[in-house]
């Protein structure tokens, strides 16, 4: 996860990193090859399709109020 300092950093010094970067210092979850990008974006859909829509709001909120 990235932490409030580097968020800082890079939102204030408009440093650009690249996706690789991103991915190992919490930014992004996961960088595929653009040509898998579909296939990965839609097996994530599939994952979150099968959950309740409640669950996942209210883990969104959990999640949300567990970093406050």
């Amino acid at each position: 996860m990235l932490g409030l300092g580097k968020a800082k950093e890079l939102i204030l010094t408009g440093e650009f990193i690249d996706a690789y970067e991103a991915e190992r210092i919490g930014l992004v979850n996961k960088v595929v090859p653009q040509g898998d990008l579909m296939k990965e974006t839609m097996t994530m859909a599939e994952k979150l399709v099968k959950r309740s829509p409640l669950a996942l709001r209210l883990s969104r909120i959990a999640i949300d109020q567990g970093l406050d």
